[in-house]
């Protein structure tokens, strides 16, 4: 699909190919996984694709597996079944907002669909969760909040937990969480080890954040999708004033607390070079040519000069004068496509999801 920002397309020299577009994206927490959503939302809502979207907010699940029953449909005797035109056996394209992983579920409303998601270093993600969702404020007062959790992290995590603090879930394991285990599977290594082994059956990508644009391409070549549907603005990005240095020390204990994620992120950061390998010869020029593409719509996009504060956590860089329109677009986030995907859902009759009492704290 061509842009105002210029078209590149498939390369010539790649053979046809029909893209797919049933995608059931696990959007897990403080990866860069808004950044990545936005690319999804933007070609679902791009095509009028069938999206499930929540009911209300922007969360399919925070604390709970998702679950099939929780889809509004009209009953019919004691089974839900139908709303509208749209029913289980036609389901749904495509998913990208945050909800636990439960793929059995999934299927029952996915059908032939490509399970993608992104994880991120272990210490990375977890600093940025920490303070994203400003975790200090649920424990004792401390010049150093990071540094008091770290000295006896099981103690303050089940502190933590007590309160009602905004994703506390994020404190211990958090990847992994999203992937539907339980904290307490999380300190058990076989258990941990078999469901690594699940999700390599259960994924067919799963991305790295440290390597974005690589794993766009590998994305692109799954999907059979265009270079243009994979341009982004990027989305979330933590305020300085919501960054703590990071050390070494600090580094190693985080990576001890939540070392399950970090046999996570070990296994699929070897699978996702083998899938490099895998691509073929073209994938150095390609990934150049993405990142050239990219250089240029922040270029014409954004002006670097002056930040807006849309929300305190991040920053947000204004719009040049006289952008393209497709600039515009790629500003939009979760809550805005989530909004616009739920009055279309609403309009076809397409039933949403009604997460009940599913607390995000």
């Amino acid at each position: 699909m061509p842009t105002a920002l210029g078209h590149v397309g498939r390369m010539p020299t790649e053979p046809p190919c029909q893209p797919h577009n049933r995608v059931v994206y696990i959007k897990t927490h403080k990866t860069g996984s808004t950044t990545m959503c936005s690319i999804f939302d933007r070609y679902a809502f791009d095509r009028n694709l069938t999206v499930l979207v929540p009911k209300s907010s922007h969360f399919v699940n925070c604390k709970l597996l998702f679950t099939a029953k929780n889809i509004a449909v009209d009953k019919i005797g004691s089974k839900k079944t139908r709303k509208g035109n749209w029913t289980f056996e036609t389901g749904y394209d495509m998913l990208t907002n945050h909800a636990r992983l439960n793929k059995k579920e999934m299927d029952k409303v996915f059908h032939n669909a490509s399970y993608v998601t992104i994880i991120r270093e272990p210490a990375a993600q977890w600093q940025s969760a920490f303070n994203y969702f400003e975790v200090w404020q649920s424990l004792p007062q401390s010049k150093a909040p990071m540094d008091l959790f770290l000295s006896e992290p099981k103690k303050y995590f089940s502190h933590v937990m007590g309160k009602k603090q905004y994703y506390k879930f994020s404190m211990h394991n958090q990847q992994l969480f999203d992937f539907g285990m339980e904290h307490n599977d999380t300190d058990d290594e076989e258990k941990v080890m078999n469901k690594i082994k699940e999700l390599d059956s259960v994924f067919d990508l799963v991305m790295i954040t440290e390597y974005f644009e690589e794993s766009l391409l590998l994305l692109r070549k799954m999907l059979c999708w265009s270079m243009d549907d994979l341009i982004y603005l990027k989305h979330g990005v933590r305020s300085s004033k919501y960054r703590q240095k990071d050390n070494f020390t600090l580094g190693d204990k985080i990576r001890e607390w939540n070392k399950s994620d970090l046999l996570l992120y070990s296994h699929f950061n070897e699978t996702f070079w083998q899938k490099v390998r895998e691509y073929g010869p073209s994938f150095s020029q390609d990934l150049a040519t993405l990142k050239n593409m990219l250089s240029n719509v922040s270029d014409t996009c954004l002006n670097k000069t002056l930040v807006k504060k849309v929300d305190r956590r991040s920053d947000t860089y204004a719009m040049n004068v006289n952008a393209p329109e497709i600039c515009v677009q790629l500003t939009w986030g979760d809550p805005k496509y989530t909004n616009m995907f739920r009055r279309r859902m609403a309009q076809l009759n397409v039933p949403s999801y009604n997460r009940g009492r599913d607390p995000c704290s």
